[in-house]
């Protein structure tokens, strides 16, 4: 007599998410059982997709949001002021290019304000003759920061 291949009655999620071969976009799994609350699990969580997947459950890949978009706003003289796009790496002289440049009546300063954990914001002062001249560093920008272009005179 020969002997039955059994098939267990369950497996962990690792195991399912190996052979399914998830798209790189996959950043949860949502287990859905008859009777039972489903099961939300982050499959980068090595210790959570231990988690045991049981005959006829229901198991639904979710993709990981689009990260939220980032800004900075900037005001003053620049000829297209309001808030603009932000990416790793924007200097002060890019985001006032991004922002149409500067106007005739710009002075050479620059104001950049930048919120901290405690909600508080701090200035801080460039000068933008001596950076366009090679003389200061280009400052990079973080995203949310607030930048003004002051006003020639001021």
């Amino acid at each position: 007599s020969g002997t039955a291949s059994r098939r267990r009655a369950f497996v962990p999620l690792y195991v399912v998410l190996a052979e399914a071969q998830p798209r790189a976009d996959a950043a949860r799994a949502v287990i859905m059982r008859t009777g039972s609350q489903s099961l939300n699990i982050d499959i980068s969580d090595t210790t959570a997709t231990g988690a045991l997947v049981y005959p006829n459950d229901v198991i639904r890949l979710v993709a990981a949001p689009p990260p939220a978009p980032l800004f900075f706003f900037i005001g003053g003289q620049v000829a297209s002021p309001g808030q603009k796009d932000f990416h790793q790496g924007l200097t002060l002289t890019q985001a006032i290019y991004a922002s149409g440049g500067a106007t005739r009546f710009a002075g050479s300063k620059a104001k950049v304000m930048r919120q901290g954990a405690d909600g508080r914001l701090s200035t801080a002062e460039y000068n933008l003759k001596k950076i366009e001249q090679g003389k200061d560093p280009d400052p990079q920008l973080e995203a949310g920061d607030r930048i003004e272009i002051t006003r020639s005179g001021w």
